[in-house]
């Protein structure tokens, strides 16, 4: 059960990064470098964690 919920966490945070990757154009601070990489962030930290979602403990 907590590999699942480790799952779950890492699926919202890679969302978290996605909507921060989206919003990162209107904000001038933010440099585009940041932005990229919060982009790929975002994609593995949601791999990694349907992986630990949906792997039997």
């Amino acid at each position: 059960m907590r590999r699942q919920l480790q799952g779950i966490s890492l699926i919202l945070f890679g969302i978290l990064l996605a909507l921060f990757a989206l919003v990162n154009p209107w904000i001038p601070i933010i440099d585009d470098l940041l932005g990229t990489i919060s982009g790929y962030a975002s994609i593995i930290c949601g791999i990694i964690g349907v992986i630990l979602a949906l792997k039997k403990d």
